[in-house]
């Protein structure tokens, strides 16, 4: 989960970049970046959250101390708390109806249901390995956690679909419940049962019900405050700042006059001049709208004047300069000097693309390369601030003009040079060509809203003073009628058909080049690596589990012994045994015993052990037949070389001829008879099934042994 965050900081770094350098972005970035938002904060980040949460909670109870473990929570970490900042100060506050997860008017609701949902599930991960009063403590964490998260439903602008509202709320209220549940089944000691999760889901339908029928009432109840406002022209009847703000949501829900006039924000704003909250809200209803502009100026400067240096403020007067900049029509100080800086960059690249032709001319061929380069550089660079310049004022005539002009001039692109003159042509007349993103937004998520306000000429965006106006059109009318635009895009397109058999062949001969000499003895090394690792594989397999079994007979001997001590009582003491169970250091690894300390139930994990050893050992019955080597091993591991005793007494014992696999079973068998009696006595020690158990394992252990050299002889011959 680590890799993937830190990836897509990556990704998003490399695409910055790009789009500060080049002013483009690519499609595959712009996707990378929708997916992510719409999914990578608000569920890989949970998801990190927990694996962290018992990662901490193994640390903490001391079930494991390995330096990945730490170093791993440390990282995840420092990675999600930039993540939660981003989302709180750069992503959720704006004066946009930016598309996001659980869309809300205000950005207070989002992050507070983001962080609470992050605290909840950290905490209640760290319940993972802890004892009975810490989890206690971690639960009643969570269902304060819950309660704070209802919260957001009541103050300040909320969310904006009914939806949203009635999973938050319903969902607080239900995860509060069940930390109850989960409170009472911790201190009675009991397990849920079927009656329990009966229960639960019971619950889960009356809460998201209730919520339901709760939100639906309130929404009547915020429009006829608004209507009662609306006639009284009351503010007091809102009561406070944070109701205002989430009935002026509901009204603009349900497209009410009130909201759609502006009179209530009016009103506010005297009430509550100081409020940054009441005038962040009143901009981002005022940005919908673009005839409404003057008033998002207005709003600016009421926010400069209250002198407050928080990041709220600077982002909103950002948002707002930002929202200017797309719906500016006129020319500006600031414009000017930009297309100033623009004409040079201009001339620039119009002085390097004929100093080409004069070389050519001239006959200098050893300095065309460089000249060539120098070009390539100043066009990209012109390409890059015309575009950026057209990005930030997306419907001004001067803006378009200059792109038109770097299209036929030095991009010699005339069919998009005859686009944006005609584009230029609809900006004079007051028409636009790009679509207003603010606007749009506004309107996808109040899909009530008027397109425009009533009493605002929305659409005229700009005026003309009749000299400029006179002059500009007759100007880009003269300058039409002498661009001979079709005789361009033939000659641009008989340039672009053109093929240089050089080139041509150079670019096949690399391609071919490439295909055998780099792709061709790559994919026949995977090929051969392949095989290669399938030889080297097979035989560890079978190797391992005669090195198992060899360990499991010598461990199935010593643990008998140790278990007859556990259980037969001290000759000196009969109210005691020999001896008590093995005690290790604390936090040693019991994995390989079973997690268990007593010798009677190792002896019940390692028996059982002993068959799925031997399928591993018996891959090398039909491993390379005729191997010599293999062979050898097969007949000292699978054929009955060796002597295996049957005890009947201390006296009295029974060899036969038997295998490895053969005496690996039997020594299992027997331990598996004597450890199924619940009373040990010393006459089980005297007995056929502890004599039989702990006498046949060296002769085992030495054929297994013998076994494996011949293996290793075998994998070092192979090339």
């Amino acid at each position: 989960m680590s890799v993937y965050l830190v990836s897509f900081w990556y990704v998003s770094f490399h695409h910055s970049l790009m789009y500060k350098t080049t002013s483009q972005s690519s499609k595959i970035s712009t996707h990378v970046l929708a997916i992510y938002i719409a999914v990578g904060p608000f569920i890989l980040i949970p998801i990190s959250v927990q694996y962290f949460g018992q990662i901490i909670s193994s640390l903490i109870v001391g079930r494991t101390k390995d330096v990945v473990s730490i170093v791993s929570s440390i990282i995840g970490i420092l990675i999600v708390i930039p993540y939660l900042w981003i989302m709180v100060k750069a992503y959720l506050i704006t004066l946009t109806f930016r598309p996001c997860s659980f869309m809300s008017i205000e950005a207070s609701p989002q992050w507070k249901f983001f962080f609470t949902t992050l605290i909840v599930t950290f905490v209640s991960s760290l319940t993972t390995y802890f004892q009975k009063w810490p989890s206690l403590a971690m639960i009643c964490i969570s269902a304060a956690g819950y309660v704070y998260c209802g919260t957001t439903c009541f103050n300040g602008g909320n969310f904006v679909l009914e939806l949203h509202q009635v999973m938050v709320l319903g969902g607080s209220f239900l995860g509060f419940i069940l930390c109850c549940m989960n409170l009472y089944a911790l201190l009675s000691l009991k397990r849920w049962n079927e009656i329990f999760f009966e229960i639960f889901i019971a619950i889960a339908v009356a809460c998201f019900l209730l919520t339901q029928v709760y939100v639906r009432l309130r929404y009547k109840r915020d429009l006829v405050i608004l209507d009662k406002s609306e006639e009284s022209q009351d503010i007091t009847l809102f009561v406070s700042k944070g109701k205002f703000r989430r009935v002026v949501g509901t009204g603009y829900t349900f497209c009410h006059p009130a909201c759609i006039n502006f009179s209530v924000f009016k009103a506010a704003i005297v009430e509550w001049p100081e409020s940054i909250d009441l005038w962040a809200e009143y901009a981002k209803f005022v940005a919908i709208y673009p005839e409404l502009t003057p008033t998002l100026i207005y709003i600016g400067q009421s926010i400069n004047a209250l002198n407050l240096k928080d990041s709220i403020s600077t982002i909103i007067m950002s948002n707002i300069g930002y929202i200017m900049n797309t719906r500016e029509t006129k020319i500006t100080p600031a414009l000017t000097s930009k297309i100033s800086k623009l004409n040079k960059i201009f001339n620039k690249a119009k002085n390097r693309i004929r100093n080409i032709w004069d070389l050519i001319l001239q006959g200098s061929v050893a300095e065309i390369n460089h000249a060539i380069k120098s070009a390539n550089e100043a066009v990209e660079l012109a390409d890059v601030e015309v575009s950026q310049l057209k990005s930030l004022y997306l419907n001004n005539r001067f803006v378009a003009r200059q792109y038109a002009k770097f299209q036929g001039d030095i991009n010699a692109n005339a069919v998009e040079y005859k686009v944006w003159m005609e584009n230029v042509i609809q900006l004079q007349a007051g028409k636009q060509v790009c679509a207003d993103i603010v606007h749009g937004l506004g309107v996808f998520v109040f899909p009530s809203l008027p397109e425009s306000v009533e009493g605002s000429d929305g659409k005229n965006m700009m005026s003309l003073t009749e000299m400029e106006s006179v002059e500009e059109l007759n100007d880009e009318q003269q300058a039409e009628e002498d661009a001979n635009i079709e005789v361009l895009a033939t000659l641009t397109r008989q340039i672009e058909k053109q093929r240089i058999p050089a080139i041509k062949c150079m670019y096949m001969s690399t391609c071919l080049g490439w295909f055998f000499t780099v792709f061709v003895p790559i994919l026949a090394l995977i090929i051969y690596y392949t095989t290669f690792r399938e030889d080297l594989n097979a035989p560890l397999v079978f190797m391992y589990g005669i090195s198992y079994m060899r360990n499991l007979l010598n461990m199935l001997a010593a643990f008998t012994a140790k278990f007859l001590f556990e259980e037969l009582p001290d000759p000196k003491s009969p109210e005691e045994k020999v001896t008590d169970v093995i005690h290790l250091q604390e936090g040693f690894p019991l994995t390989g015993f079973g997690d268990d300390v007593r010798s009677r139930e190792i002896l019940k994990y390692l028996a059982a052990q002993v068959s799925s050893t031997s399928s591993m050992m018996s891959s090398l019955r039909s491993y390379k037949f005729g191997n010599e080597l293999l062979e050898k091993a097969r007949d000292m591991v699978f054929g009955s070389t060796i002597v295996f005793n049957f005890y009947t007494n201390r006296s009295m014992e029974y060899p036969m001829k038997s295998s490895v696999a053969q005496i690996a079973a039997l020594i299992a068998t027997h331990i598996g008879s004597l450890i199924t009696d619940d009373e040990i006595t010393y006459d089980d020690a005297r007995g056929s099934d502890y004599l039989t158990a702990t006498n046949n394992n060296d002769l085992a252990t030495e054929q297994m042994s013998s076994a494996l050299l011949v293996c290793l002889e075998y994998i070092l011959k192979q090339d």
